[in-house]
Parts: C-alpha cells; sequence; structure tokens
C-alpha cells in the first residue's frame, strides 16, 4: 500500500508542512486552507495530505490509514528509495497531527528504522533534497523521553539524527546549489520547532543560503513560508525581492493564499503598493469563506490598512453567506473583527444582531458575552439585541464566567447596553474581586481593567440611581498614573499628531494653564477628557480654574476629542453618519448625568476645516453654546 500510495505523490515529496511541488494543485479552482501566522506550523502540517492528491477517492484512503497500518507496511516492505522514506514520514506526520495521541514513540526508536535511514539517506546516491526533507520529519516528530522512562531506546534514533544532520551541515557547505528552496524552508521551519538539540550555526547556515534561491519561487506556498523566517523578512534588501517575487506570483495564486499572504504582512513593513495590489486581486477570485472574512478584517487593524473597495467587498462576502454560519467561534470571530475595524454598516449590523438573537439559547457565557461586547462597542441600539442580553442575564445566575476578565467584559458590555442588572455590577467592586482581578497582569493593563470597573460603577450610579462608592484603592490607581499613560490608552501613539492639533486649536481660545484642566479620568463618571474649561453663561466667557473653584453659576464643559479609533469609519455608506464608540456614548451619558455640559469633536469635524484659525472658532462657539449631540442612532437607522 505505502508504494501505490508512493507513485500517486511522487511529485509531492518533502512536503512535510505545505504543498510545494506541484503548481497544477496550487491554482486549482478549490481552495486551500488559509494559513495562520500565529499558528503557521499547524496549517502547514494540515496541508500534507489535504491538498497532495489530486483524486479525491486517494485522499479518502490516505485518512482512513492508521498508525497501525502504517507501521505494518513499513515492516513488510520497507521503502525501496529514499523517497519513499520522505513519503511514509510525511504520512507519519499527518497522522500525527489527525490525532495526537498516536504512539508513535517507542517506534520511532526501533533499530529496523535507525537502520533505514542509515541505508536510504546515508548513501553516496541519496538525492540531496530527499536528505534535507526526511531530516525535516524526524526533527517534527522527534520527542525527548520523559524523567521517568530509560534513555536507552533513543540511542540508535540519536545516532541516525546525529549523522544525517553532519551529512545535510556538508551539504550546505559544499553543494548548495543542489539544494532546492522549499526543502531548506521545510527544514528551517522544522528547526524553529523541534525540541532536538542542533549543532550551534546550523539555522543560521541555512538562512545564509536563502536569499540567493528566492528568485527559484515557483510556487506561492513556498513564498509565504518565507514569512516565517524572521531573520529574512527583517532585511529589507530581502524583503525587496519577496515583494517583487510577489508581484510575479500574484496571478496563479488562490483565495486562501491571497488572503494568508495579505495576513503575514502584518509581520513586515507596511506596503501600500503591495497591499492595494493584494487586496484587489482578492476581489477578482469571488468568494470568501467566514475564517477568511475575519482573518482580513483583523489583518486590516493590526495593519492600520482600510482598503475601502476590500471592506466593501468582505462585508457582502459575509451578508451572503451569513446564513451558512453554525458556530459560535466562527461567528464571534467576524463580530469581533468588525467592531475592531469600526465598520460603519447599520444594516450588515442588524443582519448580525439578528443572528445573535436566533442562536442566543445555544450560546454559553464567554461567547454570549463576546459577541455582546462588539456590538456594544459598536454602539448598537440595545433594543436591537434585548433578546439577547436577557438571555445572558439569565444565564449568569447559574454560571459565572470562567475568570475574572471575562467577567469584568460581560458585566461591561452589559452596562453599556444598559442592562446589566445591579447586583452583578455590585460584584466588580468588591475587593476580593478587585484583587484577582490584578493578578499577572502589566500595569497599563490593570490601569485598563480598574478604568472599566470605574465605568460600570457609574452606570450603577447614573443610570440605576444608586448610591454606590467607589473603592479608594481604584482611585489611587488612577490618580497615580502619569497624564502620558492615559493619553496613549485613549488615543493610540500613531495620532499623536492629531491630538496635539486638537490641543493647539483649544490654547488658542483659552491660556493653556490657567483656564483649561489637561487630560485626566474624570473622579465622578470615570470618563475620560481631553479638557475641562468653566463657562459664565451670562458673559459666554471661558473663566480662569481658580476663580471658578469660588463661584457656583458657571457651567462645566467637559471637551472630548474623537480620534479614528473612538469613531466608526465614514467611507463605506455616506448614508449612515458617523458615530462614537458605545463606551464614549456611555461616558458622555454620565458626564452629562454629573452635570457636565459635553463637547465631542470628532477628527472628521476638523478635517473638513483646512485653516487652523477656522477650526479654534469651531471649537470655542460648540463650547460656548454647546451641541446637539445624539449619542446612540435610531433604531430605523439599521432597519431601513
Amino acid at each position: 500500500m505505502i508504494r501505490q500510495l508512493t507513485r500517486s505523490l511522487r511529485p509531492f515529496y518533502g512536503r512535510l508542512y505545505y504543498s510545494t511541488a506541484s503548481p497544477k494543485v496550487l491554482t486549482e479552482e478549490k481552495e486551500a486552507e488559509d494559513v495562520n501566522f500565529d499558528s503557521f506550523m499547524d496549517d502547514l502540517v494540515q496541508e500534507t495530505v489535504h491538498t497532495a492528491p489530486n483524486d479525491h477517492a486517494k485522499t479518502r484512503k490516505i485518512y482512513a490509514l492508521s498508525f497501525q497500518d502504517l507501521k505494518t507496511e513499513f515492516n513488510l516492505r520497507p521503502p525501496r528509495s529514499e523517497w519513499e522514506l520522505v513519503t511514509f514520514l510525511d504520512y507519519l506526520v499527518a497522522l500525527n497531527k489527525k490525532d495526537k495521541k498516536i504512539k508513535y514513540q517507542e517506534w520511532l526508536k526501533s533499530e529496523e528504522l535507525a537502520s533505514s535511514l542509515h541505508a536510504k539517506l546515508m548513501s553516496p546516491e541519496a538525492a540531496p533534497n530527499a536528505v534535507v526533507s526526511a531530516l525535516a520529519g524526524l526533527l517534527t516528530l522527534y520527542c525527548p523521553p520523559k524523567d521517568s522512562e530509560a534513555s536507552d531506546g533513543l540511542v540508535d534514533l540519536n545516532v541516525a539524527l546525529e549523522k544525517i544532520v553532519s551529512l545535510v551541515e556538508e551539504m550546505v557547505k559544499t553543494t548548495p546549489s543542489k539544494l532546492d528552496i522549499h526543502s531548506l524552508l521545510t527544514l528551517l521551519l522544522a528547526s524553529k520547532h523541534t525540541v532536538y538539540k542542533l549543532p550551534d550555526g546550523f539555522r543560521e547556515s541555512i538562512i545564509q543560503l536563502l536569499p540567493k534561491k528566492i528568485e527559484d519561487i515557483a510556487q506561492p506556498a513556498v513564498l509565504l513560508n518565507i514569512f516565517e523566517v524572521d531573520e529574512l523578512i527583517k532585511n529589507n534588501i530581502t524583503l525587496d525581492k519577496i515583494e517583487g517575487k510577489i508581484d510575479e506570483l500574484l496571478s496563479i495564486m488562490n483565495t486562501g493564499e491571497l488572503v494568508s499572504l495579505f495576513a503575514v504582512h502584518v509581520k513586515v513593513r507596511r506596503n501600500v503598493k503591495t497591499l492595494s495590489r493584494i487586496a484587489e486581486a482578492i476581489r477578482t477570485k469571488g468568494t470568501l469563506t467566514a475564517n477568511q472574512c475575519g482573518k482580513l478584517l483583523t489583518s486590516m487593524d493590526l495593519l492600520s490598512f482600510y482598503h475601502p473597495r476590500l471592506l466593501a467587498f468582505v462585508q457582502n462576502q459575509i451578508s451572503q453567506s451569513l446564513h451558512e454560519i453554525t458556530r459560535w467561534n466562527v461567528f464571534n470571530t467576524i463580530v469581533y473583527s468588525l467592531a475592531k475595524v469600526k465598520v460603519n454598516n447599520p444594516h450588515l449590523w442588524y443582519y448580525l444582531a439578528q443572528w445573535t438573537n436566533s442562536h442566543a439559547r445555544t450560546a454559553d457565557v464567554s461567547q454570549l458575552s463576546m459577541v455582546l461586547s462588539s456590538l456594544a462597542m459598536i454602539n448598537i441600539p440595545p433594543e436591537l439585541v434585548e433578546v439577547s442580553t436577557k438571555k445572558l442575564a439569565a444565564i449568569l445566575k447559574t454560571e459565572r464566567a470562567r475568570s475574572p476578565g471575562v467577567w469584568l467584559n460581560t458585566c461591561y458590555s452589559l452596562a453599556m447596553l444598559r442592562c446589566l442588572p445591579a447586583r452583578f455590577g455590585e460584584t466588580l467592586l468588591e475587593l476580593s474581586f478587585l484583587s484577582e482581578l490584578s493578578k499577572n497582569c502589566s500595569e497599563e493593563l490593570r490601569l485598563f481593567r480598574v478604568i472599566k470597573v470605574f465605568h460600570v460603577a457609574s452606570y450603577l450610579k447614573y443610570d440605576l440611581n444608586l448610591d454606590v462608592k467607589v473603592p479608594q484603592d481604584v482611585l489611587n490607581l488612577i490618580n497615580s498614573k502619569p497624564k502620558e499613560m492615559l493619553i496613549t490608552m485613549r488615543h493610540r501613539k500613531n495620532v499623536e499628531a492629531e491630538v496635539l492639533n486638537f490641543n493647539n486649536n483649544l490654547f488658542l481660545i483659552a491660556p493653556k494653564e490657567t483656564h483649561i484642566k489637561p487630560p485626566h479620568i474624570e473622579l465622578n463618571t470615570g470618563a475620560y477628557v481631553d479638557a475641562v474649561v468653566y463657562v459664565d453663561e451670562t458673559t459666554k466667557k471661558l473663566v480662569p480654574i481658580k476663580a471658578a473653584e469660588t463661584r457656583n453659576d458657571l457651567t462645566k464643559v467637559a471637551i472630548i476629542y474623537a480620534t479614528y479609533n473612538l469613531l466608526t469609519k465614514p467611507d463605506l455608506d455616506e448614508r449612515a453618519p458617523v458615530r462614537l464608540s458605545g463606551d464614549i456614548a456611555m461616558n458622555v451619558r454620565h458626564l452629562q448625568k454629573a452635570g457636565y455640559r459635553t463637547v465631542v469633536l470628532t477628527k472628521h469635524e476638523m478635517a473638513q476645516m483646512t485653516e487652523g484659525l477656522e477650526q479654534a472658532k469651531y471649537l470655542k462657539k460648540a463650547i460656548q453654546e454647546g451641541q446637539e449631540l445624539k449619542l446612540t442612532p435610531d433604531l430605523t437607522v439599521f432597519q431601513n
């Protein structure tokens, strides 16, 4: 059976992690699994048996193959050549990927395998690329003994591995021109993840060969593997060669490969031209799976690259395939990604809310909490998800979240949607919960979580009219943090120029030190404000801070500058106005109930006025006269 399968797979030798040999397979209409750059290895191993054969009947045979069958065939008919041995190792890697419980370790240490490795791979006639590919498979399968096990059984395998490693080292030094880039990449990826101790400089010697071989790449799968080698993609000269090869192979890539290529660009410099070409190529392919949509949206956010036509195409694909989604993890990925990108498509959000309501009965706390958190962050009307919020509140009576962080996010999302029961919100203010919440997290994450607790306390106080007191530990932590940390958390580092421009306009209206309170967390509501000023309603003039402290007839104005990360995107549906994110809308509501007049200025409003003086006049008018502000859009915006 091994020999029969080997004949059908001979063109696909050495594909221990990904299909790299046959252009015909790579360009057929069937889409390959897209590669997750965070778990590249798993997807590559998946491809070993998923895309190799062209015959579906043969594919079923491979999936039906058991380890016992493979072992029996090997013992009865040992591989006759190094390529048959490589194919055998391919199968073994694939079987281990399919079932992690396969007990192949004892057999892997057997004398029979060691002798076969020596006979087939140490022969002077052995093909160099077969030796390299076989070593990659062995490194992937290698597992050291446990402390309680005797190590004698590993002697034969270790000796064989040492000889093969030495042989490959010699090949790299003396005959590098005979080694293909796909076999070298396969070995490089295996050496990156193996527990076997390789000689010093082994990986480095292989990496030095690769830049010269980039021109030899003819298959998209090999090109994708390159992005897993950090030493290559961090070199600008090598990256230029890779981008040139991308332009050359773009036309023969299938949808899965294009999506993976877009995703792996998160690891390299942001090249707008290359990303735009990939985006247009994806659009021409016609269809996307739900997972591919989620991956593209996540990558766009990480890259800060929002291609309008690709975004519109992805949204259209989600609308068309929404009825086919049955698993919560897939749906959550899509909803979370759309919310992260701040997509402004009311009709799509309406359909996503309806899906959530229809499937709420099958969700657990974590699943329903995550999707409602995403919907709340894009400021969806609470009426649209009333069925789901009631379901989540009912589940919480009997099933608590699995961790303090999940519990906090669950309560926070319900508070944004104005349906958090008071008894659940009060649990966040318990000192024992706050202590658990602060464990094993960075200072920035701790501060971020504590501010969320403050916001929920504000919800209890102003929306439910309860007499609650924020723990002093929370106030002390917020007061101890520098202003710079708060600004970075709120506006992100890549919008510093916009924030600085806003502050300059503000300083044109009033002196910086005497009339304006700088960015801070407002200690009645927990809301972040970019500035606070005092206005005399009679004269419409700003009053110095020191004078304002002795007067009760002044209007406190809280100024919030909404940069792009606090807004939905404006460029997809011109009928849908830009709106605030759900947490900012909640903060503004609480500030108003605490006695502030709120002025919210968006990046897009300010951008319409090119002159700084014009922006300053607009800002001054908003401060003196107020502004009409709709925090949550009407239900009809989503339904029509």
